[in-house]
């Protein structure tokens, strides 16, 4: 899964036919973050705990057959 050329339909659509989950996209979006960060110094600080249990949430929402929302599971950086 390339995360960077993932447009936000994309990510919704491969969520919704469960073609990769909300944890896997976390854990590769923590993965690309912490190898780019050294070059880009973009990030101060990661919270991988906390974005893996909103992750779980997300997915957890969708195997209920629920819509968790729009940019659930959509990977973000503040």
């Amino acid at each position: 899964m390339q995360i960077p050329s993932l447009a936000i339909p994309e990510i919704r659509a491969g969520l919704d036919s469960r073609r990769f989950s909300a944890r896997e996209l976390a854990l590769e979006a923590l993965r690309f973050a912490e190898a780019e960060n050294p070059r880009t110094g973009a990030y101060l600080h990661f919270s991988p705990e906390r974005a893996l249990q909103a992750a779980d949430r997300v997915d957890a929402a969708l195997a209920r057959g629920q819509d968790p929302g729009p940019l659930a599971g959509v990977p973000v950086a503040v």
